[in-house]
């Protein structure tokens, strides 16, 4: 497993945007599903902030596993973690981990000796 968990933060829950748990900006919920922040987790060697995404009720929590969202302190996703809405041959959902990657910001320094 990359990550692993720091502190534990059972903050309030919404949908919608709402500040990530130490990321400093909005993030936009696409899904009709509350938010609720987790904490601070060690992902990769870095400081990152655990999500979930679960129904808020009760009952539909325990028809549907809840899927978790990795952010860095920049507010970026980092990682994605549950069912998928990819389906296998026999009609079946993919449980899915998906990692993004990001550009830096600017060239590494072999592209640059490459160019030149």
């Amino acid at each position: 497993m990359p990550w692993t968990r720091g502190g534990s933060s059972r903050g309030a829950r919404s949908a919608g945007p709402w500040p990530v748990v130490g990321c400093g900006g909005p993030v936009q919920a696409l899904a009709p599903l509350p938010l609720f922040p987790r904490g601070e987790v060690t992902y990769r060697g870095a400081k990152a902030f655990l999500v979930e995404m679960r129904p808020a009720s009760a009952l539909l929590r325990l028809l549907v596993d809840p899927i978790e969202l990795i952010y860095s302190p920049q507010g970026r996703l980092l990682e994605f973690r549950g069912l998928a809405n990819v389906l296998d041959e026999e009609g079946d959902r993919y449980e899915a981990r998906i990692v993004f990657d990001y550009p830096s910001s600017g060239p590494s320094a072999a592209q640059v000796g490459a160019a030149e």
